[in-house]
């Protein structure tokens, strides 16, 4: 008897730990606008961790954040389909997002709004897979009519690819690359 009650209260003490003094919930709690630092990934576990007795509330509220944009984020996190995320995006941005069919990975036309502080027509979003080679989806992009004139943005949630195609990003030699 004395086990199974020494074995209950250790098993407590491990939940306990695991969910509130979780370094992640010790570092948001003590920063709320740390949130605004992490890596997409690391949403589904913010919800784990701090899902439990209104801290999350507590602390989309201390950054302003409503409860639908934090659950659209995890969405679009959760969910690896393109279509749903460029609607996703299309609704805090944009009119509408259109598949363009001529492209070999897949990439969406994006109308935003009005409130665009840009100041565009229109952009692309591509949404490569995470396995491809960065010059890979740049020359595929480049062979779709338009998207070499126009800002295009890239969604990946490779690490290494996102960094890869931020160095090619910032190559002198890819500005204005088809242009004349």
């Amino acid at each position: 008897m004395i086990y199974v009650i020494l074995f209950l209260g250790i098993s407590i003490l491990i939940f306990i730990l695991t969910y509130f003094f979780h370094p992640l919930a010790i570092k948001l709690n003590r920063t709320p606008e740390y949130i605004f630092s992490l890596p997409l990934n690391q949403l589904p576990n913010i919800r784990r961790l701090l899902g439990r007795g209104r801290r999350l509330k507590k602390l989309l509220s201390a950054n302003s954040i409503p409860e639908s944009v934090w659950q659209q984020a995890v969405s679009f996190y959760e969910n690896k389909e393109p279509r749903f995320r460029c609607e996703l995006i299309a609704k805090r941005i944009g009119k509408a997002c259109d598949f363009i069919e001529e492209s070999r990975i897949p990439l969406f036309r994006l109308r935003p709004g009005e409130k665009f502080v840009l100041g565009i027509d229109h952009c692309y979003l591509a949404f490569p897979p995470g396995d491809m080679q960065p010059y890979a989806i740049i020359n595929l992009l480049e062979q779709v009519r338009d998207v070499a004139f126009c800002p295009c943005l890239i969604f990946s949630l490779n690490e290494k690819q996102q960094i890869e195609l931020r160095q090619i990003s910032l190559e002198s030699s890819n500005f204005f690359r088809n242009s004349g």
